[in-house]
């Protein structure tokens, strides 16, 4: 059984002023949909500008991952 280590909720972390982008595949070979699902609502805890998106396909960066980030560096670095 798969088990996160880390703690989102109890952890000592102050608020995030940067942006977040964070892609998560449905297909992870490492790190179940069940888990990576949430990951934008605890993100979201921390930081007011998350981006989050769950793709199908393994733990690899996604082909159409490139439509994803631009428009967000264009966003977030050059508006």
């Amino acid at each position: 059984m798969w088990r996160c280590t880390s703690r989102w909720e109890t952890g000592p972390y102050l608020p995030v002023t940067a942006a977040v982008l964070h892609i998560a595949r449905a297909e992870d070979e490492f790190y179940p949909v069940e888990v990576t699902a949430t990951y934008g609502e605890k993100l979201r805890r921390h930081a007011n500008d998350v981006t989050f998106h769950l793709l199908p396909g393994g733990h690899r960066i996604p082909s159409q991952g490139r439509a994803i980030i631009e428009p967000w560096i264009e966003r977030v670095f050059k508006s």
